[in-house]
This record gives C-alpha cells, sequence and structure tokens, in this order.
C-alpha cells in the first residue's frame, strides 16, 4: 500500500489561535476583570475590605479594563512601543478614557448603595437641617435630587479619569518596557509594577471614589446660602480627611487590592493569546 494511502503525506492543520469579534473581545475582558476584581476584593475582607467593597468596584474594574483594551486598539494603533512619549501617552489617554467610560455606567449604582450606606448619618444631617415647615423627610429628598446626582458624579469624575490614567496607563507602559524583547513579565514581576503604580494613583483612587464617607463629607460641607458645590475645594478636603482617617493601613490595602487585579488579569490575558 502506498504511504500517499495511509495518509503520511497529508498536510499537518496548523493551530488554531482563539480569535474574538469586536463585542466578543469587550465581554471577555468584562468577565475576566469583573472576576479577578471580586476575587481580589474578597480576599482583603479579612483584613479591612467588606462585602460592600465587592460589589462597588468589580463592576467597575471590569468596566474599566474592558474598556481600556478597546481603547488602546484606537490611541495605538500604528504607534511603535519603541517610540516611549507616543507609547506612554496612548496607554494613559487609554486609562483615562477607560476610567471616565466606566463611571458614567456604575456612578448611578454607586452612589446608590453608598447613600444607603451612609443613611445614618445623613439622616443626622437633615434633622438638624429640618425647620417647622419642613420635615425631615422633605429634606432628606431635596438632598437627593437630581442635581446632587450630577454634582457627585462631576466632582468624582476628575479623580476616575486621573486613576485610570495612572493605574492602567502607567502600569501598561511600565510592564513593556520591564519586558526583554517580546516575553512578557511573570506575575510577581507585574504585581511589584502594579503595587508601584496603584500607589501613585491612590491620591485619585479616593477623589473619584463614591462612598459613605464621600457623601457625608460633601452634605456636610455645602454651604446652605450657595447651591452649587466648590468641586475642588471639597475634592480636595475629602481626600485630605480620607487620609487622616485611614492612613497608612487603607493605602496597603488598597494597593494590595490593587496590584492584584492587574496582575491576575494580565494573566487571564498570557492564556486567552
Amino acid at each position: 500500500m502506498a504511504d500517499d494511502d495511509l495518509g503520511w503525506d497529508a498536510p499537518i492543520p496548523e493551530k488554531k489561535t482563539m480569535e474574538f469579534s469586536v463585542m466578543n473581545k469587550f465581554l471577555l475582558d468584562l468577565v475576566s476583570g469583573g472576576s479577578v476584581a471580586a476575587i481580589a476584593e474578597t480576599a482583603t475582607i479579612p483584613i479591612g475590605g467588606s462585602l460592600a467593597s465587592v460589589a462597588r468596584f468589580a463592576p467597575s474594574l471590569g468596566l474599566s479594563l474592558a474598556f481600556k483594551e478597546q481603547y488602546k486598539n484606537i490611541f495605538l494603533e500604528g504607534v511603535d512601543k519603541n517610540d516611549r512619549a507616543r507609547f506612554m501617552g496612548g496607554n494613559m489617554l487609554s486609562g483615562a478614557a477607560a476610567g471616565a467610560t466606566a463611571l458614567c455606567f456604575v456612578h448611578p449604582t454607586q452612589t446608590f448603595f453608598a447613600r444607603l450606606a451612609a443613611q445614618r448619618d445623613v439622616v443626622r444631617t437633615v434633622r438638624m437641617r429640618a425647620t417647622s415647615r419642613e420635615t425631615a423627610l422633605g429634606c432628606l429628598l431635596s438632598t437627593f435630587n437630581s442635581l446632587n446626582m450630577f454634582k457627585a458624579f462631576f466632582s468624582s469624575l476628575p479623580g476616575n479619569t486621573f486613576h485610570g490614567a495612572f493605574y492602567f496607563g502607567l502600569y501598561d507602559t511600565m510592564k513593556v518596557e520591564g519586558a526583554s524583547g517580546d516575553q512578557k513579565l511573570n506575575f510577581f514581576s507585574s504585581f511589584s509594577l502594579a503595587v508601584a503604580t496603584t500607589s501613585l494613583s491612590y491620591p485619585f483612587f479616593i477623589a473619584g471614589t463614591i462612598n459613605p464617607d464621600h457623601v457625608t463629607f460633601f452634605l456636610n460641607h455645602e454651604s446652605s446660602n450657595n447651591k452649587v458645590l466648590s468641586f475642588v475645594k471639597n475634592t480636595v478636603g475629602y481626600v485630605v480627611h480620607q487620609t487622616q482617617n485611614f492612613g497608612l493601613r487603607q493605602f496597603a490595602i488598597r494597593s494590595v487590592t490593587g496590584a492584584l487585579v492587574l496582575a491576575s488579569y494580565d494573566e487571564i490575558q498570557k492564556w486567552l493569546h
């Protein structure tokens, strides 16, 4: 029997690589990013995290990571990674745009949960403001109107934008600079770089995060004579307030959690690609 009949000369099929459409890629990045964020946030519960943090930050980080990958296709198209200035600028623009875009989706739910968690402090605040003609309930409803929703959004937008630029953009730049050739960093090297970028972006993280303390602080520092908040003054004051209250403990928790998210997400991306 000839060798051809046995199939010895048949061409060996090429190894198929995973290819995804834009929407499938976005959904895959969203699920993988949200999953690693949920796991990382859950892992920090014994040292000071909470389930509320998992519910708030997992969707936000998942969306940010997914949008970041899409924006990189725009800002880094045709950019040589050896052109360090343009490469870094594209990465930071991608991260900034991702942080701002994700906020548009998660802001209503984050504000809702934050206000529920801050209910006791808010009720105490509105009771102090209530007059004989205005009940505490009426004051509470006027405090949570749509104008204040926009105030909270625009006060958080700069923080989320700069946080995304440093947290995602600076990390994506440093991991390429730290790798040799086309090789990729291992988990521990990625984690070390991520700790550094998370630490640098921490002040912007505080400014862009809507939590119970954020809501209470802004309500207590809103002037009754001025209906428009001074966003810069209140945001800077809130960052100082949070830093004084939590100090290095909260800083360490956020640095470890943020680094775990970036390093774990990169490991998943290696497997997918």
